[in-house]
């Protein structure tokens, strides 16, 4: 009996990475070898619709895909988006007005992609029944906003309490990463001349 693939929430940065071609910066190998190993089942990844209008087709680097629609359509069955409802969209809200603090670092906020991205991994969870087995995301925080980055978020929550740290504790519970394949395929070199 096969096992059950592995349940990954991407966050749209990593479909971004792949189709702006961003090898220089992201390890490009391990986002295409888990869209593999996804159309062969091992993995069904799951994001919001929302990376439909973060992904800009204009920008699009990745020879043999137009569009982020062409991806996905490519994939279908193996990647799910969700589209954000009510109840994502209120829990997103909800994130967004925690004000999260990290030493002298106060009141930062979530951005809205971010939320909504959080926001639609928990109901993943809470209205599907599909608890995400990894968050896989690049943000770290590097770009010129003051915005709480993802995979640091758990750094940025003291001093919370009641509703506002339990909804933070249910974010820093997902297993936000890199999505750096645990198994990379081994480069294969020019055949050998030796006899």
């Amino acid at each position: 009996m096969p096992n059950a693939p592995t349940n990954l929430f991407w966050d749209s940065c990593v479909f971004g990475a792949l189709l702006y071609d961003e090898i220089d910066v992201y390890d490009l190998a391990s986002i295409e070898q888990y869209l593999k190993e996804a159309k062969d089942g091992r993995h069904k990844i799951y994001t919001s619709s929302i990376i439909f209008a973060e992904i800009a087709d204009s920008k699009i680097k990745k020879t043999g895909i137009g569009s982020i629609g062409d991806l996905i359509n490519d994939f279908i069955g193996s990647t799910v988006p969700i589209d954000p409802s009510v109840n994502i969209m209120t829990l997103a809200g909800r994130l967004k007005d925690i004000k999260y603090r990290k030493g002298e670092s106060k009141n930062r906020h979530l951005g809205t992609g971010d939320a909504i991205m959080l926001a639609t991994c928990l109901y993943l969870e809470d209205a599907m029944g599909v608890k995400a087995d990894f968050f896989h995301t690049f943000d770290n925080g590097k770009g010129p906003k003051k915005e709480v980055p993802l995979l640091s978020y758990h750094e940025w929550c003291e001093g919370l309490s009641g509703e506002k740290d339990q909804l933070a504790q249910r974010v820093c519970s997902l297993k936000r990463q890199q999505p750096i394949h645990p198994a990379p395929p081994l480069p294969l070199g020019p055949p050998s001349t030796a006899t």
